[in-house]
């Protein structure tokens, strides 16, 4: 059988409970690009928001789904696990730490800066 020569990954798509809050993440944490701004669906088969943001070159699409009622991601059930991403330095992209504390203070509420 001939097959295609895959060159990498085009994009992924991600369910997430927030669009906005997950806009900001992959956008003022991770440095990514605003590719398309939140919008509501345009397609009959989804029901909901979506934004588009590329890292390095790689399109995120982040969905928010209508009957999604705001729960979180649990690693036991199926669906991505988890991805990883590769930075020339750690020293320019922060530590863990500085992601998680961002984290924390969206999840809280506070200003994050």
């Amino acid at each position: 059988m001939d097959r295609p020569q895959l060159v990498g990954a085009h994009h992924l798509g991600f369910s997430v409970s927030n669009l906005e809050r997950s806009v900001d993440f992959y956008r003022d944490v991770l440095g990514g690009d605003l590719w398309r701004e939140p919008y509501d669906g345009d397609s009959p088969s989804f029901s909901g928001r979506m934004a588009l943001v590329s890292l390095g070159g790689l399109g995120l699409d982040l969905f928010e789904h209508e009957s999604n009622e705001g729960e979180g991601f649990h690693a036991a059930r199926t669906g991505l696990d988890h991805i990883a991403f590769g930075t020339q330095s750690l020293e320019r992209t922060g530590t863990l730490g500085d992601v998680a504390g961002f984290l924390r203070r969206r999840a809280l509420g506070d200003p994050v800066p």
